[in-house]
């Protein structure tokens, strides 16, 4: 016997308390597993592997100075995208923007700096 195994109650509490570790570890497994396979579903659905695939490659390929403007003209042209839908957004995105940089915080406060 190992002198530095435990034993009696003690055993038996590491024992259960391994299988509570291994049951914990294989609801995790089975967690990560379906979140694995509603991803691939979802991606398999709207093709989008093959979609960005193509918009990387274009971008490789003619090499913008920026590429994400890149690959967002390609899913324009290609893909029909509506950059209108995208507008409401951006203008959102904007104002939140501008509440964060510093002179405008500057401003709110009543530290404007003008003098």
């Amino acid at each position: 016997p190992n002198r530095h195994e435990p034993r009696g109650p003690r055993r038996e509490a590491c024992e259960k308390r391994g299988s509570r570790r291994s049951f914990v570890r294989r609801a995790g497994a089975r967690a990560t597993t379906a979140l694995q396979s509603a991803m691939e579903e979802y991606l398999a659905e709207h093709n989008l592997h093959a979609i960005l695939r193509d918009a990387v490659v274009h971008v490789v390929e003619q090499r913008p100075a920026d590429p994400i403007k890149g690959i967002v003209q390609y899913l324009v042209t290609t893909h029909g995208v509506d950059l209108k839908d995208l507008r409401s957004w951006e203008v959102q995105a904007a104002v939140v923007d501008r509440a964060f940089e510093p002179d405008a915080k500057a401003a709110a406060a009543g530290g404007g700096g003008g003098g």
